[in-house]
């Protein structure tokens, strides 16, 4: 019989499934054995029964699976929580970085307005104000410079 024309459906009967997943559960750890040992990777397996069992089965040992798991994610716990909190420190170090640069194009465009405003006669400029439209036209010239 082939896999397509094979119909899969849930066993009703409970010492049917039981032996059924059993059985299925014995092939499938064999095969990750097998897996393991004729390919040479690091395999793990956890199978979880819920109700009939409350230990989960694992292949090759608690030990095993969980130095397998641990490749996956990249390290140890610890390692992982330090890479995690450096690439955090990473991540606001350049978002501090962008928030600066912003605040500075708003400044500076902020600045922009207020010389218009000035040249109109709609606005007078405080000391503050003086030094960076001072610093705003020094940065013109050197674009226009350059």
């Amino acid at each position: 019989m082939s896999e397509e024309a094979m119909k899969h459906q849930y066993i009703t009967d409970d010492l049917k499934r039981k032996a059924s997943f059993k059985k299925r559960e014995a092939i499938i750890m064999k095969k990750i054995s097998e897996l393991s040992i004729l390919c040479g990777v690091e395999a793990g397996a956890i199978i979880y029964s819920g109700r009939s069992d409350p230990q989960p089965e694992v292949w090759p040992d608690h030990e095993g699976v969980q130095q397998v798991i641990e490749r996956c994610r990249g390290g140890p716990v610890s390692e992982r929580a330090l890479n995690k909190e450096a690439t955090i420190q990473k991540r606001i170090k350049k978002g501090k970085e962008l928030l600066m640069r912003r605040r500075k194009e708003n400044r500076t465009e902020e600045i922009s307005q207020l010389m218009i405003r000035c040249m109109l006669g709609k606005a007078t400029p405080s000391p503050a104000d003086w030094h960076d439209m001072k610093m705003v036209v020094e940065q013109t010239l050197k674009k226009i410079n350059s």
